[in-house]
């Protein structure tokens, strides 16, 4: 099953290099808080955009490793922006009253932001971002965000945006 899927995304051309070429593609979604978010906002600062949903445990998994990243480089100028695909918002809300999170949450009720702008086709997937607002790397798959290979990429890019 999984070299099916590997396969899959090759011929799809979205597999292996995970690096896409141009501007990430700016959006506007809202917490369950109803404030409205740009990622235009953040242009200026290195952003890491994760896609998941609750009912995705690798996702969850990663939420961790997420809360940890943002723990290290947050005070260095790392923007964490997470967006939900999940259907209903009382699971979400549920999800989070049990799971505090310590960056934003957005939520994609539609799943329009997530498979029509950026082509997720599989959760979690991420996106580096750098403060021009240009798409370094697309990251298919759970990560070790606080591992020292992506601290070290993660802070580089943070030294490149004057961070």
């Amino acid at each position: 099953m999984r070299y099916l899927l590997i396969s899959l995304l090759l011929v799809l051309g979205l597999g292996g290099l995970g690096w896409p070429q141009g501007m990430a593609p700016d959006f506007e979604l809202s917490d369950l808080g109803g404030r409205v978010y740009r990622l235009s906002e953040h242009r200026g600062r290195v952003v890491l955009l994760s896609f998941w949903a609750t009912w995705c445990r690798s996702c969850q998994e990663e939420l961790q490793e997420l809360a940890e990243l943002q723990r290290l480089l947050g005070p260095q100028g790392l923007v964490v922006l997470t967006v939900s695909i999940d259907r209903s918002e009382r699971t979400l809300r549920r999800f989070l009253r049990k799971r505090p999170l310590p960056f934003v949450v957005l939520w994609d009720r539609q799943s329009r932001v997530a498979f029509d702008l950026y082509g997720v086709v599989g959760l979690p997937t991420a996106f580096l971002i750098d403060a021009q607002g240009r798409l370094l790397r697309s990251i298919y798959g759970p990560q070790r965000w606080a591992s020292e290979k992506w601290l070290r990429r993660i802070r580089e890019l943070l030294k490149e945006a004057g961070q």
